[in-house]
């Protein structure tokens, strides 16, 4: 071993006081012992441990400083006129048919929470579907289903362009191999062709004890975790010259674990193209002022956008009512849907913008330092390092929040079954209830547990035509596999 990798090696750990990490070292093979000097060469402890102790110094923002989201910022779709919703849902499918759109779904995340042995997108949701019985299938589905909306609404851009929305998909070092097994055979199943589908890895990093020290998960090596859905944006950096040259010009980016996920829905992209927004964020209607929900403020002393943990909304503000004394003022609950012009996406990624680290409690298996043993913790016992997407809004020039319905497009998987809520028995539930909402609003009355292939319709549209003529819509009645 070379004394240069000895030395970086020994810097490292010495001025992040990290020298518990070559604890073993002495007792490790030659390659065990080359394999965690690479490790820590190549962990970027230096960006982890400065994050770490930026946390610490955090200052939470001032309730004095935070502002509800303006009305002309805040678009609530079922306020909107048909003319209007007719107008964004024309430019949203025309700029897909113009090649002018790419769908980007975050799903590099661990699913700790859930117990899952797969990721989350490739996670059988146990329901037998015609599409594939897994999310990122039904996402994929959605795809091509606009797709075909979009070259039947307008076949000559259609033509010229190939009418492809770009779907990239993050993934992470725990995550990647299995989501690309799924994605190859989505890709067969759904007909999508391989330029039009990217995957791309996150970064990880090193994962703390509450102290600051760095977690062995074996004795050579580092333990982990995908950085949080703020590592999009180094993670795409790669592809930004591949998107520009499928001439992209809108970006949907949005969860893995929403079953309810409108991809690239044509009214939200066609709301950002005509107000010519740079960056727009879905909420939800909070529930009631302490629901465990960010909300989006905007900043009173920049007049810039941020999401406020609803920790960190005092119990006025949470409770605090709109001007016409009906709702909560501070209702915009995030849900990680988002929507970036290419601009803005380039302006984050290639300018400079440094995002903060945030922390997270988790249960985090260790090599225990004294024993040498392997521990798996029944409570919390460590921290992961975590970027968050919706850090880059105060840097939008053009920002706007475009609420829905959360019942029609917000049912996320979280848990396993035994949590009773966000998880897959709830998620089944929520896919069947909007299901039989679109049949009820085309003239239909259905009592049962059925889906709409989305072959048939992408979010209801088209439902009236079995109506008028009186034909049998291909439903799919419900085979839950538990």
């Amino acid at each position: 071993m070379s004394c240069t990798l000895e030395n970086e090696v020994s810097d490292i750990v010495t001025k992040y006081d990290q020298g518990h990490l070559l604890t073993f070292y002495e007792g490790l093979s030659k390659d065990r012992k080359y394999e965690l000097k690479q490790n820590i060469r190549f962990a970027n402890i230096a960006e982890a441990c400065e994050g770490f102790q930026r946390c610490l110094s955090a200052v939470p923002c001032k309730p004095e400083n935070l502002r509800p989201i303006p009305s002309n910022s805040y678009m609530c779709r079922k306020d909107l006129t048909e003319d209007s919703l007719k107008t964004y849902r024309t430019a949203g499918i025309r700029a897909i048919a113009s090649g002018k759109i790419a769908a980007i779904v975050l799903a590099g995340g661990q699913a700790t929470r859930l117990g899952a042995s797969v990721p989350k997108g490739a996670l059988p949701l146990g329901m037998k579907l015609t599409e594939g019985d897994n999310l990122l299938s039904l996402q994929a589905a959605q795809i091509v289903k606009l797709q075909a909306l979009a070259k039947e609404a307008y076949p000559g851009e259609a033509e010229r362009t190939g009418g492809k929305i770009l779907w990239l998909i993050m993934t992470s070092k725990p995550t990647r191999q299995a989501t690309e097994e799924c994605v190859a055979a989505i890709k067969v199943e759904h007909g999508l062709v391989d330029d039009q589908v990217v995957l791309f890895d996150q970064p990880t990093v090193p994962c703390f004890e509450k102290n600051g020290k760095i977690l062995l998960s074996e004795k050579w090596a580092l333990s982990s975790a995908p950085n949080g859905n703020g590592g999009l944006y180094s993670g795409i950096e790669g592809f930004l010259p591949l998107m520009k040259k499928k001439g992209i010009e809108y970006i949907h980016v949005y969860c893995v674990d929403n079953v309810l996920c409108r991809i690239a829905d044509p009214y939200f992209l066609g709301a950002g193209i005509v107000r010519n927004a740079d960056c727009a964020a879905k909420v939800v209607e909070k529930q009631e002022p302490r629901e465990a929900v960010g909300v989006i403020c905007q900043l009173a002393d920049s007049g810039n956008y941020s999401v406020i943990e609803y920790s960190e909304l005092s119990e006025s503000l949470a409770a605090q009512l709109d001007d016409a004394g009906k709702k909560l003022a501070f209702r915009a609950g995030n849900i990680a849907n988002h929507l970036f012009s290419m601009t803005f996406l380039e302006r984050v990624v290639c300018g400079g913008i440094v995002l903060p680290y945030h922390q997270a409690e988790k249960k985090i298996p260790y090599v225990d330092l004294s024993s040498g043993e392997k521990k798996s913790p029944s409570t919390p016992n460590g921290i992961k390092m975590e970027k968050f997407i919706f850090d880059v809004f105060p840097f939008a020039k053009n920002f706007f929040a475009w609420e829905v319905e959360r019942k029609e497009e917000f049912a996320p998987l979280k848990n396993a079954d035994s949590a009773g809520r966000d998880c897959l028995s709830t998620c089944r539930a929520s896919l069947y209830a909007e299901h039989q909402r679109r049949l009820r609003v085309a003239g239909f009355t259905q009592t049962k547990d059925v889906l709409i292939p989305i072959a048939v319709s992408y979010d209801g549209e088209g439902l009236d035509h079995y109506k008028k003529t009186g034909e049998q819509v291909p439903l799919i009645e419900c085979v839950c596999q538990p």
